[in-house]
């Protein structure tokens, strides 16, 4: 019979084929006959795979289909991020990709120039071709004078540049991007212990539907993803100071990754005996601190009201000029009841946030603590970033995008269920329990 992995497989792959021929602002491609090649080689990939899928399940049969999909993911994401990049270099710089990624280019060349990304004014640069879209133009736009990520991306973005530079005389930062999903689902098949969830991880890494397609338009969640699936996967091996490290460029990477310290630090804490748990979260926590410390420290010290005016009020709407009330939380629905009168006006989310997440971090930790596993941790995360980033000031789909993949790293890191040994089974079910 069918299984699982196809049934799932068959949709979302098509679903993304669609995107080589869609007429939004960043996939701006004609509908030439060259670009039905996808669709026709994605069609006969997808034929061979349904009839591998109904023979006998042994370890072949697993593995086998294990390279298809991911032959046909790489196939489609790369194919599909390549021609972006190309033919953003054919037109204008700031066609073809997302504008944050536009922004982070702006600032790596900035710091290449010995500037401060966070003190200077992008609407001169590249970024400056990006109006603001909430007033349709009719006010500046709040981000070009604040950058609001974390210093990681452009920091390590550096060097990239300067090779990419050397090697083809121009630099587009999906490069790096594309490492740090390389480096994600290396680290979150590497966690799979069985054929099968590999499987379904692979069809979901390059198919996801709410996902992918930010990927190839330059969205920077995989940058803070790939520490936190490598991070993960270190802390499940038992290699706790190198997890530390990776951590500690994820939480220098982007706010977002904060939410993961009271569930890493409760992880450290309880595999400890009671009466040594801060020696044990010192012993095995500082590399970390150190990564964060050493990334954040300098930018911090170059201009403190620059920073903290990028990073903390800009996003929670206490900048003179800050991201709006935008997505699909609870700020919205306070808009449109009226308790908030503009979608500029600041709001303290903050409140609401400490009410909310101070008792479900400590019910999250509970259960951490009644089964410790690397699964579990990751989970608590994503739960408590997804209750958190839903009553902020904006709660936009690509966190949905980026939540669904810290919910795939903890069903990859889930071993439970995993036994190989049923492959051998004519009548193994396919799917795989969390």
């Amino acid at each position: 019979m069918i299984g699982l992995d196809a049934l799932l497989l068959f949709p979302l792959a098509l679903k993304f084929v669609a995107l080589f021929q869609s007429r939004s602002s960043v996939y701006q491609f004609a509908t030439e006959e060259r670009f039905l090649v996808f669709p026709i080689i994605t069609l006969i990939v997808l034929g061979i795979y349904l009839g591998v899928s109904l023979g006998r399940r042994t370890t072949t049969n697993a593995n086998t289909r294990l390279i298809l999909v991911g032959l046909l993911g790489v196939f489609l994401v790369g194919s599909l991020l390549a021609i972006q990049i190309a033919v953003r270099q054919q037109t204008r710089p700031y066609l073809f990709i997302h504008d944050g990624a536009v922004q982070t280019e702006d600032a790596i060349a900035a710091l290449r120039h010995g500037q401060n990304p966070y003190a200077i004014d992008y609407s001169h640069r590249t970024f400056g071709a990006f109006v603001d879209g909430f007033s349709e133009a009719t006010r500046p736009n709040p981000a070009w004078t604040h950058y609001v990520y974390l210093p990681m991306q452009f920091v390590a973005g550096v060097p990239f540049a300067a090779s990419s530079d050397r090697l083809f005389g121009w630099f587009d930062v999906r490069l790096m991007y594309a490492l740090s999903f390389v480096i994600m689902s290396m680290a979150v098949l590497r966690l799979c212990q069985s054929r099968e969830r590999k499987i379904l991880a692979t069809i979901f890494l390059f198919f996801n539907p709410i996902f992918a397609g930010f990927f190839v338009s330059g969205f920077n969640d995989v940058f803070f993803l790939g520490w936190i699936a490598l991070g993960a996967l270190l802390l499940q091996r038992q290699k706790t100071l190198w997890a530390g490290f990776a951590f500690g460029a994820a939480f220098a990477s982007k706010q977002s990754a904060w939410f993961l310290i009271p569930f890493y630090l409760g992880y450290l804490a309880f595999r400890a005996s009671p009466g040594k748990r801060w020696q044990a979260v010192a012993r095995q926590a500082w590399p970390a601190l150190l990564v964060a410390v050493a990334v954040l420290a300098p930018f911090i010290v170059w201009s403190p009201p620059d920073f903290f005016d990028d990073i903390w009020q800009y996003p929670s709407g206490a900048a003179a000029l800050s991201y709006p009330i935008s997505g699909m939380g609870l700020s919205q629905l306070l808009l449109s009841a009226g308790v908030i009168h503009s979608m500029w006006d600041y709001y303290p989310f903050w409140i609401i946030q400490a009410v909310v997440g101070i008792p479900l971090m400590v019910i999250l930790l509970r259960w951490l603590k009644s089964k410790l596993t690397v699964s579990r941790m990751i989970a608590a995360y994503g739960i408590f970033s997804l209750a958190l980033i839903f009553i902020s000031r904006y709660f936009n789909d690509s966190h949905l995008g980026a939540l669904s993949v810290i919910f795939l790293i903890s069903f990859a890191a889930d071993h439970q269920h995993d036994h190989d040994a049923r492959l051998e089974s004519p009548a193994m079910d396919v799917s795989q329990s969390t």
